[in-house]
């Protein structure tokens, strides 16, 4: 005997339920389709709002602890015949370019504080340099000697506050000072480690403040970080004292593995466009050394290198300490990384052009020719002359004052940035400096007496810091992100097309069959027992069977 053990159910409600499901996905796709556009713009502003500065995220990560390792190239202009022109016998110097000499300059950031609206950060950076010697123009920084300018001494003679001294205080008070400490010459025959890391020459501690004196050594020639912080303006004298009492002094002195000092941003929350910009360093808004309130000597709105935001505009102004001042850089073309297009930038071309009416004008210096800015309000009043190097962009005027320098190459001395205009990634960075002296001849001080010229240029050393094409893991990291819109805008409709035809087969499944047998778990024969279905005939029939006895 058969008992039913389950029940016939109808197929034909749900088919008519799944191929509502797939009609709502087919119309999802089409409109998918048809705003195609804007899906691809929702996703690239989602990708676009990751960059923004934000506490624990991935790209804060990144930015704090870069993947790519930058490099410094130093060159150094070795002095030949610096007798000669001392004595009146030579009317220029004679250099000779030495270099390069090149450092990893592996940089680590800190956030110090974030604005309590999440719209400000600030931080410190600290650069650990080490010498490359494969990649470097000689094997060993600290056995390759040059004879470059006692810039102690040399610039001890021309500060601006010393140049209107009467002869008298000159020639007696002035120059013995100067000649009590230190290596007392005009030039030095130093190692290049010793000359950009630092030597130990007493007159540049000589007139320090012990109060104060760790308190500055973080500093270097220059004040601060070339790229990302400003010099200190002239108000109060630097020293180079180290805690073990040792005065050292270098073109880079202090800036190895010390964390500099702190520098406000703007994060971009609220204005994306707005990320990286300058607020505040070392909680001043202004270099402090140019006419005051004017856009010269402000740094806000200024553009952190390492922080570019999405959609560069074409015209920007690049923060550069070592000028005190920001550079207006402008769009020079496409390069291409790959498959991925980059805007390169360089330095517009009146970068050094000023006039009388300029807020970089400083009365009672004097005027230069267009190519260099006399960053003696940045450096205690010396006589510091800081371009681009070989004085790319600059007057003839320069190249006709010393022997030995060869005219300036775009590619090789002007400073560039090819930046991924979508998401503002730099790809490759090269800032580059120079610092020259400019001697002016004074008979109330020995070495200056025989000098030919009214003025004498000297070139010093010049700097590029930077790195040049990422891996090619970056790359394709930066181009997968660049496709990722495309790919989900035309991914996102295909993926529920296939969804709708999917559902449309199965109902159409289920009005072709428009039953199915479905057997219950368990079937209940009374209130008292409970008996699998799969037993329930066995179990009747068993019943129904008389007892043994």
């Amino acid at each position: 005997m058969r008992f039913p053990c389950g029940r016939l159910v109808r197929l034909s409600q749900y088919g008519l339920a799944v191929a509502f499901l797939g009609l709502v996905c087919l119309a999802s796709s089409l409109i998918c389709v048809f705003y195609f556009e804007q899906v691809e713009d929702m996703v690239q502003t989602a990708l676009e709002r990751q960059t923004i500065f934000m506490n624990d995220s991935v790209f804060l990560e990144a930015w704090q602890n870069p993947p790519l390792t930058p490099i410094t190239k130093v060159y150094v202009f070795n002095v030949t015949n610096q007798e000669d022109v001392l004595a009146g016998n030579a009317s220029r110097f004679q250099i000779e370019e030495i270099g390069p000499f090149v450092y990893s300059a592996r940089t680590i950031k800190r956030v110090v504080d974030w604005g309590q609206d999440g719209k400000t950060l600030t931080f410190q950076s600290k650069t650990t340099y080490q010498y490359l010697p494969k990649e470097s123009a000689f094997p060993d920084d600290r056995t390759t000697f040059v004879v470059v300018p006692n810039v102690l001494l040399m610039t001890g003679m021309l500060k601006t506050e010393v140049r209107p001294m009467s002869s008298f205080i000159k020639r007696n008070i002035i120059w013995p000072i100067l000649t009590s400490t230190g290596y007392k010459t005009p030039f030095l025959h130093l190692s290049v480690a010793d000359f950009v890391w630092g030597y130990e020459d007493e007159l540049g501690c000589l007139d320090s403040d012990p109060s104060t004196e760790n308190e500055d050594l973080e500093e270097d020639l220059f004040g601060d970080d070339f790229v990302r912080e400003p010099a200190k303006p002239k108000m109060s004298e630097r020293s180079y004292r180290r805690p073990d009492g040792r005065c050292m002094f270098g073109t880079l002195v202090g800036r190895n593995d010390t964390w500099e000092s702190p520098i406000m941003i703007q994060t971009g929350l609220g204005d994306i466009r707005s990320k990286g910009q300058l607020l505040k360093s070392k909680g001043k808004s202004s270099f402090g050394a140019w006419t005051p309130n004017s856009p010269c000597d402000s740094l806000i709105g200024t553009q952190e290198p390492s922080a570019l935001p999405p959609q560069l505009p074409d015209t920007f102004n690049l923060f550069l300490g070592i000028m005190c001042r920001a550079i207006g850089m402008e769009h020079d073309g496409i390069i291409q990384y790959g498959q991925i297009h980059a805007k390169r930038y360089v330095p517009v071309r009146n970068s050094f052009n000023f006039t009388q009416d300029s807020c970089y004008h400083v009365k009672s210096l004097h005027q230069l020719p267009p190519g260099a800015l006399s960053a003696s309000t940045c450096t205690d009043g010396a006589p510091l002359l800081v371009s681009f190097p070989h004085y790319e962009g600059g007057s003839p005027w320069y190249l006709d004052q010393v022997d030995g320098l060869t005219p300036s190459e775009t590619e090789l001395h002007l400073p560039q940035i090819d930046v991924e205009p979508t998401f503002g990634a730099p790809l490759s960075i090269k800032i580059r400096f120079q610092v020259s002296l400019l001697l002016e001849r004074d008979s109330d001080f020995p070495p200056l007496t025989n000098l030919t010229s009214q003025q004498t240029l000297l070139p010093v050393f010049w700097v590029e810091e930077g790195f040049g094409s990422p891996p090619d893991r970056e790359l394709t990291i930066l181009q997968l992100g660049l496709h990722l819109p495309f790919y989900v805008a035309v991914g996102l409709p295909l993926m529920v097309t296939v969804t709708a035809l999917l559902l449309f087969g199965f109902a159409v499944l289920c009005c072709t069959h428009k039953t199915i047998f479905e057997p219950p778990t368990h079937f209940v024969m009374s209130k008292y027992e409970t008996v699998p279905c799969e037993d329930l005939t066995n179990h009747h029939l068993q019943s129904l069977s008389p007892t043994k006895s």
